[in-house]
């Protein structure tokens, strides 16, 4: 067995789609990396459910092992038995005993990839700033270096967590243009039932009420019942906690004939051929924003509020278009400008798809996090 393992820790059930998917595309180019260099590679999740189709045939070794709740003398022997040398965690704290148990198992090197959303959490006092800012600074308790998904979850690191800035690097999420191209596979107006002469107005999140989706129907009960722009149809991709109060404001604000709650799918390349617009519309400080570059990969105007990382995306109006948090007549009036306005809406178009493919690529990505391991 090589000396030089890695360990690549996913924080979610190996079964948990979309969003994740693209973790696990990185846990794969990053485990493959590591076998092409005669190692070993594996990937833990505390629930294996389901193996992601993109790890058969791949010799990464996929175990459920639960991080979150082992003790660390469980955790220390598991590492020291894989002769773990390296160790690749999503969403880890900056501090942690975790860190020198790997440490006293072997590991030389533990990088954290923060993908959360969240607040900007300052300490509240100028004690716990100063201890935070001590607590960081001990190597055998602290990973050697934190991947960051946008310039806001940077400065949240630094100024929440008082983590050292220059062991901090950002390192953007990225999307597979290929999978973006070509016609659809399917037709949306007979999948999902949509009159042929309605163009879709699409939004794909999770349903809570941090990701905004009352206002996206507030939105469109605007548009149909206000403006009378009956030419549209609603189409939402997601399921959670908050789905029997959205389709409950569905059916108050009459809008049974023009929406579409189709539930959560893997599909949503395919879904983004064939709308008209995009509207992301989270209340809360994203760390960054999938769903904003997919669309834009996917020659999809999108409509973004700007909030968290997603405000570091979109010029306004040159590739997207931003609206204010919780605002639903902004929402309504990009989405019935967009529809309106042929070159404006081409123009968005075309300068979305070429900023993806300079600075949102999959593969500079992948490469970035696996250089972090071999540097």
């Amino acid at each position: 067995m090589s000396d030089n393992n890695i360990l690549m820790v996913g924080n979610f059930s190996s079964g948990t789609g979309y969003a994740w998917n693209m973790i696990n595309s990185c846990f794969y180019a990053l485990g493959r990396a590591f076998i092409d260099k005669e190692n070993e590679a594996y990937v833990c999740y505390p629930v294996v459910d389901k193996i992601n189709d993109i790890f058969i045939d791949s010799n990464i070794n996929i175990l459920e092992f639960d991080f979150e709740r082992y003790s660390f003398l469980k955790i220390y022997k598991f590492l020291k038995d894989k002769k773990i040398k390296n160790l690749y965690l999503i969403n880890y704290s900056t501090f942690s005993p975790l860190y020198l148990v790997a440490r006293f198992a072997g590991v030389r090197k533990i990088i954290v990839h923060d993908h959360a959303s969240s607040g900007i959490l300052l300490p509240n006092n100028i004690l716990k700033k100063a201890l935070k800012t001590v607590f960081n600074r001990i190597p055998v308790f602290n990973p050697d270096k934190i991947l960051v998904i946008s310039k806001f979850v940077k400065k949240r690191k630094v100024e929440g967590s008082c983590f050292p800035e220059g062991k901090i690097e950002v390192v953007y999420n990225g999307v597979d243009l290929d999978s973006f191209k070509g016609e659809a596979s399917f037709d949306l107006h007979d999948r999902f039932n949509i009159p042929k002469d309605r163009k879709i107005v699409f939004c794909a999140a999770r349903a809570n009420t941090h990701k905004g989706i009352q206002f996206f129907i507030e939105a469109s009960r605007l548009l149909i019942h206000e403006k009378n722009r009956t030419d549209l149809f609603f189409l939402y991709c997601g399921d959670g906690p908050d789905m029997k109060n959205f389709q409950k404001l569905v059916s108050e604000c009459q809008l049974s004939e023009f929406f579409c709650f189709a539930g959560n799918s893997n599909h949503i390349s395919e879904i983004l051929k064939g709308v008209h617009v995009c509207v992301v519309p989270s209340v809360w400080l994203e760390g960054f924003g999938m769903m904003v570059i997919e669309s834009m990969a996917a020659e999809v105007p999108v409509i973004a509020s700007r909030v968290g990382g997603m405000a570091e995306i979109i010029d306004d109006g040159v590739d997207g278009i931003y609206v204010d948090p919780g605002d639903p007549n902004a929402i309504a009036d990009a989405i019935e400008n967009l529809v309106n306005d042929v070159q404006l809406k081409e123009k968005i178009k075309i300068k979305g798809k070429e900023k993806v493919a300079q600075v949102y690529s999959s593969d500079e990505q992948k490469q970035r996090i696996i250089n972090s391991f071999f540097e």
